[in-house]
This record gives structure tokens, sequence and C-alpha cells, in this order.
């Protein structure tokens, strides 16, 4: 099987820290895994035992504020009505698992990596 290329650091550069945890947005996740951020929602609620709540968590009126504010890329959540979600480490490989596709393979593969180095840099 062959892979599309997903670039770690791409990856790597959508992680934040909210609530002392590293997540991704359910925004950020879908562009990568080329779905809709609507689709990538309801694949969760079909599988929602598979998610607890360190897996994925939604955020606040005033989280969603502050990313809208200070990560230019998730300027347009200003508007949303209803918060986004996040994803842990363990939630964004759990949506690699429950996609199946190769796009999410290779997701799955450059999340990995991604967290991994995004922990040692901010542990130096």
């Amino acid at each position: 099987m062959e892979y599309e290329i997903v670039k770690v650091e791409e990856v790597e550069n959508r992680i934040i820290q909210i609530r002392e945890a590293s997540v991704m947005t359910d925004t950020d996740l879908a562009i990568f895994f080329e779905v809709e951020t609507g689709h990538l929602n309801e694949r969760v609620k079909r599988n929602i035992q598979r998610f607890p709540d360190d897996f994925r968590f939604q955020l606040t009126k005033d989280e969603q504020s502050f990313l809208a504010q200070n990560y230019e890329h998730l300027a347009k959540i200003r508007f949303s009505p209803i918060a986004p979600y996040v994803y842990t480490y363990a939630g964004a490989l759990t949506l690699a698992f429950i996609l199946r596709s190769d796009r999410a393979i290779a997701v799955g593969i450059a999340i990995a990596r991604a967290f991994e180095n995004f922990q040692r840099r901010i542990h130096n």
C-alpha cells in the first residue's frame, strides 16, 4: 500500500496546549484526514464508547475565544455557535482507527510522530 505523505511538522504545528493537555482541534484533524469536520464528529458519535473524556473534550466559550484570538489558523472558530472538540494524542489516534482509510493510516503515523516531537520540545 502507498500512503500519501503527511508532513509531521505540519501536524506538530497544529498541536496546542489547553487544560494542561496537548491537543488538536476537530477542525485541524478533519483537514489532515481530508474529511468534513461534521463527518469526523458524526463518526465519533457512532463510536462514542471509544472516546472517554481524556481522549476528547469540548472547549468552553472562553477557550474557544482564546484559541481564535491566539492561533491565526483557528480564527474562524470564533463565530462558531458550537464550541469545537479537541482530541488528545490517544483520541487523535483513535480517530485514525475509526476512519479506516489509507489516508487515516498515514495521518495516524504522522500524529504519533508529531505528538512525540511536541512533548520532547515542551519538556526541554
